[in-house]
């Protein structure tokens, strides 16, 4: 393998290769292999490495609003930032009216109220974005957990069942961060502390459409 990256220094032949790929995969699946750094993720100072645990990849959603904002991804791989290389993850491509809906499991509910969380989570991360500046604003750990205080979730607090019995603070430094739909680093003003940026999965893999709904419902209490 070694003598290959050598002769493919440029990445024109795994380029070439992906874009065949690709075409199999969106044919065939609906799916397509994208670059994180397509999301503006991979920064070096991001600390997403260093989030242990928390989740074994990217989740597949329930067939509920929620999840049908949040669901299109289908994993992750790839070198990752740990080895310097870039990571992918898979994306549906097939519009969410075209995706098979069965009735809601207890497993599916689970999965709709953890991404309920998420979408809150983004809604946050969106409001905090200073509106006249071109680069996104991380907004401070504090204060992240500050906004979920005023609705009702400490940080030690845990999401109704039949949702995963995990700590809110767990899902936010871990899960969230493991499932690249928050990119975490450490504050430049405090190394003990960290502050959190949308990821690649918010990104590339949610519908925006249906994550407004989503939360303008749960605005008027619906």
């Amino acid at each position: 393998m070694p003598e290959h990256k050598a002769q493919d220094r440029s990445g024109k032949i795994f380029k070439q290769v992906l874009a065949v790929a690709n075409e199999k995969l969106g044919h065939i699946f609906g799916l397509k292999l994208v670059d994180e750094t397509d999301a503006g993720a991979g920064a070096a100072d991001d600390a997403a490495d260093d989030a242990d645990g928390g989740g074994a990849g990217a989740s597949q959603a329930g067939p509920s609003q929620a999840a049908g904002a949040s669901q299109a991804a289908a994993g992750r791989g790839g070198g990752g930032a740990a080895s310097g290389g870039p990571r992918y993850m898979l994306v549906n491509l097939l519009p969410h009216e075209k995706m098979v809906t069965e009735p809601l499991t207890q497993t599916d509910e689970g999965q709709a109220i953890y991404l309920a969380f998420v979408e809150v989570i983004l809604a946050i991360i969106a409001e905090s974005q200073d509106k006249g500046s071109h680069e996104p604003t991380w907004v401070k750990e504090d204060e992240l957990f500050g906004h979920l205080r005023k609705l009702g979730l400490e940080p030690d607090s845990r999401l109704p069942p039949p949702a995963e019995p995990e700590k809110v603070e767990s899902l936010v430094q871990k899960r969230l961060v493991n499932e690249a739909f928050l990119r975490r680093r450490k504050q430049k003003d405090r190394l003990d502390a960290y502050e959190y940026l949308r990821g690649a999965r918010a990104v590339l893999c949610r519908d925006e459409r249906r994550a407004g709904d989503f939360l303008a419902n749960l605005k008027k209490g619906k």
